[in-house]
């Protein structure tokens, strides 16, 4: 019989899967911080808070900086179209593949999108049509939900991952709607 010596120490920590979020960060977390006597001290690195578990745990340098993805998506768009950059992006996040998301999203939303207002015109018969970037993202998102749930997710399973506005998405799939509003800009 061994005697363990008196102290800190966490008796049997079990294996969180990475897809469980949070709670795979927490785990990951309490293998390294010594002494934390609550949440928020389990999140304080080098005496800065964070706001997540992941946020935290990338901060002690436990997990990829995701550069590599971005690298990737940037090259891939020198070949290949918004079409498929939206899936492989999807792709990624569905195999829990990336860290943090939503460092990724901001640092290639622009390579996601080439086709989106091609696709916007069409959709609406109005070949004039001008769309700015909050809405190209909203339509770029709106696309990634689609994807990712054909594959039973949501972008909600990666936050802080932005969403698509749901005013403009109601209307996204109202083709008469918006083939009227162009006539009447017409006139």
């Amino acid at each position: 019989m061994v005697l363990r010596k008196p102290g800190y120490a966490i008796d049997r920590l079990y294996y969180v899967p990475p897809g469980l979020g949070e709670l795979h960060y927490l785990c990951l977390l309490l293998t390294f911080v010594k002494g934390a006597t609550s949440f928020e001290d389990i999140r304080t690195i080098n005496g800065a808070l964070h706001l997540m578990f992941k946020d935290a745990c990338y901060s002690m340098g436990l997990l990829d900086d995701d550069k590599e993805y971005v690298d990737v998506i940037v090259e891939a768009s020198n070949w290949s179209s918004g079409v498929y950059l939206r899936k492989l992006f999807s792709t990624l996040l569905v195999h829990n593949t990336i860290c943090r998301p939503h460092y990724v999203w901001e640092k290639t939303w622009a390579h996601l999108f080439d086709d989106i207002l091609l696709k916007e015109q069409h959709r609406t018969y109005n070949p004039d049509l001008q769309v700015n970037d909050d809405q190209i993202k909203d339509t770029a998102l709106y696309e990634i939900v689609n994807i990712l749930r054909s594959n039973g997710r949501s972008l909600k399973d990666f936050p802080p991952m932005p969403l698509p506005n749901d005013a403009l998405m109601s209307n996204i799939d109202n083709v008469l709607m918006a083939i009227m509003r162009y006539k009447t800009l017409r006139l």
